[in-house]
């Protein structure tokens, strides 16, 4: 059974750091050092749950840099043997909810190159300038909310 559960960082410890330092550290070489930083301690992170083993982290934050209302997601990672199964695709989901929940005017991520596909699939919009963040090539991704026609 699967559980979507969203918690501040000192809930999310111990499970998201272990996740992401299987998934980041481990698999894709990128520096301890680098994996926990300020934004953690202001965002919400989101667990997923499989029969109460935690499986999967993202984070989203309030990032008012560029934009009034914008979230910005990141640290999205799942552990190898559960990839494949959407489950990436139903976290998004969980985040985008939040930020509308939140009235977002906008959300932002820098997505690595090889999951950019994944991304524009939900939405989202890529920046054509490609940058190296943590020595891999990621590129900036923005969703902003569908404009509805009032129907009164």
């Amino acid at each position: 059974m699967f559980q979507y559960l969203f918690k501040t960082w000192e809930q999310a410890l111990p499970s998201a750091y272990q996740i992401r330092y299987q998934v980041f550290v481990l698999e894709q070489n990128i520096s301890v050092n680098l994996e926990i930083d300020e934004y953690d301690s202001k965002a919400r992170h989101l667990i997923l749950l499989f029969n109460e083993q935690a499986i999967g982290t993202a984070r989203i934050f309030l990032d008012h840099t560029e934009v009034m209302g914008n979230f910005k997601i990141g640290r999205l990672a799942i552990l190898q043997e559960f990839r494949g199964q959407g489950l990436g695709k139903k976290m998004m989901g969980h985040l985008i909810q939040y930020a509308e929940e939140n009235f977002y005017q906008r959300i932002t991520l820098h997505a690595q190159i090889n999951a950019l596909s994944f991304y524009e699939k939900l939405g989202f919009i890529a920046d054509p300038n490609k940058f190296y963040e943590d020595g891999v090539l990621h590129q900036k991704c923005t969703l902003v909310p569908i404009q509805r026609l009032s129907m009164k």
